[in-house]
């Protein structure tokens, strides 16, 4: 079984600071020292609705804090972005969660990561009383989570009962006028606010919602409207981690907020949200593990949102597998039903655009649900304009996963992508660079493939096994006396490696039985010297064409290694015997059910190329 690799990479983050057991849990809300201080959870959910999890993931708790940036934007979205601001700014304040920072004149907080700036962000929250302004709050964290959450009423009365700075805040907020009514009600919902159940998978959905444009990835219910939720991002990157914020964006620069019973949440735009879950706190009230897994994530993968590139729509250009799109080797009719029949086993990936995290993860992700079938992987990155660190950290871990379980994966036009291939001649075991970046062309990776597959299968792919005529594909339909007919006529000649055989543009006067060896069909083009159309391999026919309409050669035809052929010159098959009229008649046949096979074939090719 595969391992994903951002799985693998979470589940060896994990591991890794589970030892680190400093910090405390907060006391000031009793309750919440009633949790376990050892649990640790963390979880990562993509745009594309890829959900993954490690450790203590799904253990309840009370979201606090974090639950600010998704009730401001509902006060947004109720209230539009004018009436917002004339109660709560979007100023970092560089002071604590629970600082009483207003602004001098006006009264109103500085921004609503902080706990001025939250209560008066809930006193915006609309309803007829407090049931139905609790429901619309709950019910808008039905779409983020994809579930409906519920209120940790043990939490919301300890915070209830011993709240009482955030009271003298809320006081202070009625005496300016940000909030026009006795605050107790405000103050009541924002405690509840405060304790409504999350785990950190639930977490990590409502961060990939807002990562993908306040949709949930998965749902596909939107959650905030598009316009709001740049602004929600904004004030979680500038106030998010309140006095910590500033160290936050320089070392891991991502959109981030965290509450003090132990979550942090951190998004990248446009390709994923992550959550952590641990108790024990920094005295600035921040997760340690949870920092610490955020800036370590950041670097391992490059994800600074002030550097890291625009993802397509989609990396993945067209995705085939060898049933549809073979290699340009010519096989026989035994070879190419083998691989029609088991061509599924061979995938390949043509790539293009940048590839960053989320573009990249998408690719991985498609991979390995066709893995159960495929035996051998090739990615084409010939349209891949750039890719970045954690493109190459994934690409590495699948490569390894994927020789771990005994199967193969290729690389092809890679060779101009220098800051991917000097990742991975680095971090990955040379035995495996040298496999999986074999091949430059996507073709012999292709062909490569094809020549495993049937191996596996027990064809024979040597091209020095002899083909007599009476093996010939085009020669199957004869008697043995049109066989014995065709051996007097034909003339048997040998060439070299680089021999040419038959140069593009000559007149076509016979067609040759491909008996021993390997040749090319090359095509002349103006420039560039000569291309590789196709291969074929001994029990092959090529210059038939001309027997059909008696054209120039269009292509040349290049021995690859000593080859040994049948000349069969067409004026002496056109003598007005019967045997010979018989051997014309079913020639045609042959080169007609010939030609409508490849046609067919190159109709498949077409359509899964599209």
């Amino acid at each position: 079984m595969i391992t994903r690799p951002i799985q693998a990479y979470l589940r060896n983050l994990h591991r890794s600071y589970s030892t680190l057991l400093e910090g405390n849990q907060a006391d000031y809300i009793p309750e919440l020292t009633e949790v376990d201080a050892d649990l640790f959870g963390i979880a990562l959910v993509t745009v594309d609705g890829h959900v993954y999890q490690e450790g203590d993931s799904r253990e309840p708790f009370s979201i606090q804090s974090i639950s600010k940036p998704f009730v401001y934007g509902m006060a947004l979205e109720a209230h539009g972005i004018d009436k917002v601001l004339t109660k709560v700014g979007m100023e970092p304040s560089g002071d604590a969660f629970n600082s009483i920072s207003l602004d001098e004149e006006s009264g109103r907080p500085m921004n609503p990561m902080i706990n001025a700036g939250a209560i008066s962000s809930t006193s915006l929250i609309p309803g007829d009383d407090h049931a139905q302004r609790l429901a619309y709050i709950l019910g808008k964290f039905e779409h983020y989570i994809g579930a409906a959450p519920t209120i940790q009423e043990a939490v919301y009365r300890s915070e209830s009962e011993t709240g009482h700075r955030n009271r003298a805040i809320g006081y202070m907020l009625r005496n300016f006028g940000i909030l026009e009514e006795d605050p107790t009600e405000d103050l009541e919902l924002y405690f509840q606010q405060c304790a409504i159940s999350v785990t950190c998978r639930d977490l990590a959905m409502m961060a990939g919602t807002l990562a993908n444009h306040g949709v949930n990835p998965i749902t596909g219910i939107r959650a905030l409207k598009e316009p709001y939720v740049e602004k929600v991002l904004a004030v979680m990157a500038s106030c998010g981690m309140y006095d910590y914020a500033g160290s936050w964006i320089y070392e891991v620069g991502l959109p981030a907020k965290s509450g003090v019973s132990g979550g942090v949440i951190a998004i990248l735009p446009g390709q994923f949200g992550m959550a952590i879950f641990s108790p024990r706190l920094d005295p600035k009230g921040n997760s340690i593990r949870g920092i610490e897994v955020c800036r370590q994530v950041s670097q391992d993968f490059g994800l600074h949102m002030l550097t890291t590139g625009r993802p397509s729509a989609s990396a993945i250009r067209t995705q085939y597998d060898a049933a549809a799109v073979k290699s340009k080797r010519i096989r026989t009719p035994a070879q190419a039903d083998l691989l029609s029949d088991q061509g599924h086993r061979i995938q390949t990936w043509e790539l293009h655009g940048n590839l960053v995290f989320g573009s990249t993860e998408y690719v991985i992700d498609d991979i390995v649900r066709k893995l159960d079938r495929a035996d051998c992987i090739i990615l084409d990155f010939k349209r891949v304009f750039s890719t970045d660190l954690a493109t190459a950290r994934l690409l590495q871990g699948l490569a390894e996963q994927i020789n771990d379980a005994g199967k193969f994966i290729y690389f092809t036009h890679f060779s101009t992508n220098y800051p991917l291939v000097r990742y991975l001649k680095h971090h990955l075991h040379q035995q495996i660079v040298d496999e999986v970046m074999r091949f430059q062309a996507r073709d012999a990776a292709l062909e490569h493939c094809e020549n495993l597959i049937l191996t596996s299968l027990g064809a024979e792919v040597s091209d020095r096994k002899f083909h007599p005529l009476e093996y010939q594909p085009l020669c199957q339909e004869l008697t043995t006396e049109e066989l014995t007919e065709l051996t007097e006529i034909v003339v048997t000649e040998d060439y070299d490696q680089g021999d040419v055989i038959i140069e593009e543009g000559d007149s076509s006067d016979c067609l040759y039985f491909l008996a021993r060896g390997q040749v090319s069909i090359n095509l002349r083009v103006s420039g560039s010297g000569y291309r590789r159309l196709a291969a074929q391999s001994s029990g092959s026919v090529f210059g038939e064409l001309a027997m059909i309409d008696g054209s120039a050669r269009s292509a040349s035809v290049v021995a690859e290694d000593k080859v040994t052929c049948f000349k069969l010159g067409f004026e002496s098959l056109a003598a007005e015997t019967h045997v010979r009229k018989s051997i014309r008649s079913k020639f045609m046949l042959a080169l007609a059910r010939d030609l409508a096979a490849k046609l067919r074939a190159a109709n498949k090719e077409i359509n899964a190329l599209t």
